[in-house]
């Protein structure tokens, strides 16, 4: 809109020290957001000076385009670039390598977090010793990391003999610990970690999953904590010094109680007689 109600050669430099817009933006009270800047006023030649390295063409400026084809074009030309990057960086073979997207997903958050082990599993080498994931002795499973361990002749599923191994912190573990976790009805830390370890092995799982629900909307105000009434001051009867015991009295009957004598059943009452000072009690 404003390119087609003006033309280029109208459009000037304006920095921010004299841009009354930046006024607005910055809560100033000033009377130049209704006059403009004063060098308006003036000639010409008193205008600020347009920096050097700017430019009066509109190419490489910003401008949404309606959607066409030549938008189209440029999208090919995107996807082209990322399909060129892809196989430049070999990730090209991993894309292409599984036929769901929820185990490329595993696959890629793998790959960015433990390229070194998956990359020595490959070559049928052992990780290294300082490897994180070393005591879990990890395998490649369908081109996965996950758990090994002692578990193989189990008579359980494939899938909870060997976890899917997930990194302790990545978008990817947040969003299958959040799954979990509202799938379970918001259960606590241990409950959604026992679940998850039937399909995923989250390393330090337990204080990932503390992580995660600890920013739960929903949990937080649940569990949230419950406000306190503040106490009133003390009145000036439990506060006075050098007095006796039972010099302020408080007093409380209570009951009635039935007592059998006999064969008949009488009442009786309770008195409790506090001392507002020191608190002692006596009853009857």
């Amino acid at each position: 809109m404003i390119r087609e109600g003006s033309d280029q050669n109208e459009w000037r430099y304006v920095n921010s020290e004299w841009n009354p817009a930046d006024d607005a933006s910055r809560s100033k009270q000033s009377e130049r957001w209704r006059t403009g800047p004063g060098f308006l006023l003036k000639e010409e030649c008193f205008w600020p000076a347009e920096p050097a390295h700017m430019s009066n063409s509109v190419e490489g400026l910003e401008v949404r385009r309606e959607i066409g084809p030549k938008r189209a074009q440029v999208c090919q030309t995107i996807s082209f670039r990322v399909g060129l990057d892809c196989i430049q960086t070999g990730w090209h073979k991993i894309i292409h390598h599984y036929s769901k997207w929820i185990r490329l997903l595993r696959a890629v958050a793998q790959r960015m977090t433990y390229e070194v082990e998956i990359a020595s599993l490959e070559k049928g080498s052992t990780i290294r010793v300082s490897s994180s994931l070393r005591k879990l002795k990890p395998i490649l499973r369908n081109g996965l990391l996950c758990v090994g361990g002692r578990l193989s002749l189990a008579n359980i599923a494939p899938s909870e003999r060997n976890p899917i191994i997930l990194p302790y912190k990545g978008h990817l573990t947040d969003i299958v610990i959040q799954y979990y976790h509202e799938r379970s009805n918001h259960m606590g830390i241990m409950y959604v970690l026992g679940l998850m370890r039937e399909k995923f092995w989250v390393v330090k799982g337990n204080a990932a999953v503390r992580r995660v629900l600890g920013k739960c909307i929903k949990c937080r105000r649940v569990h949230g904590r419950v406000i306190e009434q503040q106490m009133a001051d003390l009145p000036p009867d439990r506060m006075e010094s050098g007095k006796p015991p039972f010099y302020r009295t408080g007093v409380d009957l209570f009951g009635p109680f039935f007592v059998k004598r006999g064969r008949a059943q009488i009442k009786h009452w309770g008195v409790i007689f506090t001392c507002l000072n020191m608190r002692a009690i006596h009853w009857k």
